[in-house]
């Protein structure tokens, strides 16, 4: 019953997103996020992880930003349903910059693995990486709701490609991807406790590995990915040129420096637009925040 009454609210407002404008509904939505966000308990996570990052930043800046990005939450919620016009190349939503060094490498038959973080639109990321790059697969993280699966489902399909779930089985399907030479993308910029220990804005912090491992088995490179919000529902979309792993070092090293340089280009971009990450997550441990005095 719980889930059936959230697939019906779920739905009624991706009915009402889908009747607007792409602007007008995308401005909605982030009047709702950030009217709305800044009273749920997540605002607090938001604050903290801002002052263990930025510890000399003003209390009023952290408040700008957590509103910022509530304002994007919600505006990407409500442009679930726009997703194909955001993405359509001649739309002018989406500048696409530096893809020649993957889409050539991924054109010539040839897997390779891009990976991102929660920047801005990360569905619009992914949908036009997929229109862009034809061969794609991408990692996601299936609602706890399968009905709302199921709905999101039927927005994400409008660039193609195909989805993967995590989990030992999605590892496989991965392999078997990387093997047919698809690019998978996904995002790698949360916390994951079976992850290694690496650098992550200037703090310990578990990290996934499974983009290095895969890089280094199957000799693809790696390529970060950003997104950045302009106005409203304008976005400029940057890949990075490939990164490359070291077959002859060793193994587990390697993949900590690859690991690393993934954490240190999300930095970077995070460090330049923070109200442009999603800052409501746990990413860090208990202990971090203790170190630190929070």
């Amino acid at each position: 019953m719980q889930h059936a009454l959230e697939v019906t609210a779920f739905r009624l407002s991706m009915g009402l997103m889908r009747l607007l404008p792409l602007d007008a509904a995308s401005a909605l939505g982030g009047f709702l996020g950030r009217t709305l966000g800044p009273y749920s308990s997540a605002s607090e996570r938001a604050a903290r992880n801002l002052r263990l990052v930025f510890p000399d930043m003003p209390d009023s800046e952290r408040r700008r930003i957590t509103r910022a990005v509530w304002d994007n939450l919600g505006r990407l919620g409500a442009e679930y349903p726009h997703l194909a016009e955001i993405t359509d190349p001649r739309s002018g939503r989406l500048e696409l910059r530096n893809s020649g060094p993957v889409t050539n490498h991924v054109k010539s038959g040839r897997p390779a693995i891009v990976v991102s973080g929660h920047f801005a639109n990360f569905e619009a990321m992914h949908v036009r990486g997929a229109r862009e790059l034809v061969r794609t697969a991408t990692v996601v993280r299936d609602p706890n709701n399968p009905m709302i699966r199921d709905a999101l489902e039927h927005f994400r399909k409008v660039g193609g490609g195909e989805r993967v779930g995590k989990g030992h089985q999605g590892a496989r399907s991965l392999i078997a991807y990387l093997e047919r030479n698809f690019c998978l993308t996904m995002l790698v910029d949360q916390r994951m406790n079976r992850g290694i220990t690496a650098d992550f804005l200037g703090h310990p912090a578990q990290t996934p590995t499974a983009a290095a491992q895969l890089a280094l088995r199957f000799d693809c490179p790696l390529v970060v990915a950003t997104m950045e919000r302009k106005r409203g529902a304008h976005f400029i979309m940057t890949l990075s040129d490939l990164i490359w792993s070291e077959q002859t070092a060793d193994r587990h090293q390697e993949i900590a420096r690859l690991v690393g340089e993934i954490n240190q280009r999300l930095g970077t971009e995070i460090r330049r637009r923070p109200e442009n990450w999603f800052w409501l997550h746990r990413r860090w441990s208990e202990e971090v925040y203790a170190q630190a005095g929070l």
